[in-house]
């Protein structure tokens, strides 16, 4: 009989071996189930040290995970590995080191694949991301769009591609004051990730902090702390206690937590 996992911690034990410590999960927890399956279909294709590669960047892992593909690609010059080293550079926030790893993938791609193939559109939308971290929001912005019609022309789009680009374009437009803009495609992108992904699916729970987020920088705190909430249950129930997600989440929901309370203490005034 099969058994199900949840990882609680990784620990690097000596010399490179890690302890995994795990859970079972009930065999009836439907949501264990889809989202256990969605993972096995989503890194099905991938070799061992590969697959152990997702794992630890899906964790947020990000030293584990960055040790693993720079030993994949001592083996071979492989343009996805050094895109994944440009995505782990990126959220250890070294975005010099990440647009190095994203332009050498995209000489290679560019040389293997069509120029509307939609990995290169999965590139351009990486280095849009470190663009707009480093503050150059009408780059970043051309770089998204360009993505986005990229993405859209294909015969069989990506939905979940085009999810994350809209969350991209909706991120340059709230650091522009362009609220409405904001909202707009932080709701798209929910939309489409609620069709294509398993209810408990982490994506689901990012997409629902990037709306919380958006909820408390505009002061409608109330609003906020409930797409916390609702981004916290789905992260509590598969990911490590100490996942990053987790610790971010809760200490966003403590932030939103004393706002409401200063506020409520503003209205029973006098």
């Amino acid at each position: 009989m099969n058994a199900i996992f949840r990882i609680n911690e990784v620990r690097e034990v000596e010399n490179g071996v890690c302890q995994v410590n795990l859970t079972t999960t009930s065999e009836n927890d439907s949501q264990s189930k889809q989202l256990t399956d969605y993972m096995r279909r989503e890194i099905g294709i991938l070799s061992g040290m590969q697959r152990l590669g997702y794992l630890m960047t899906e964790m947020g892992e990000w030293s584990k995970a960055k040790d693993i593909y720079e030993t994949l690609l001592q083996e071979e010059e492989d343009p996805c590995i050094i895109q994944q080293l440009g995505f782990i550079a990126h959220q250890m926030s070294d975005p010099d080191a990440a647009l190095r790893y994203y332009r050498h993938a995209l000489s290679i791609f560019s040389t293997l694949l069509s120029p509307n193939d939609p990995e290169l559109a999965t590139i351009y939308a990486n280095v849009g991301c470190v663009l707009n971290d480093k503050g150059h929001l009408e780059d970043a912005l051309e770089q998204f769009k360009r993505t986005l019609k990229r993405q859209s022309s294909v015969e069989k789009p990506n939905k979940l591609h085009i999810a994350r680009t809209y969350n991209n374009i909706a991120t340059v437009h709230d650091k522009e004051g362009r609220q409405r803009e904001a909202l707009e495609n932080m709701r798209n992108a929910l939309r489409i990730f609620r069709g294509c992904l398993p209810s408990t699916h982490p994506k689901i729970a990012a997409s629902l902090g990037n709306i919380g987020t958006f909820y408390y920088k505009n002061e409608q705190y109330s609003k906020a702390m409930s797409y916390y909430e609702k981004c916290l249950s789905i992260q509590e129930a598969f990911l490590p206690s100490n996942h990053p997600d987790i610790v971010r989440t809760t200490g966003l929901m403590k932030q939103t937590f004393d706002q409401i309370k200063l506020s409520d203490n503003v209205l029973k005034k006098p």
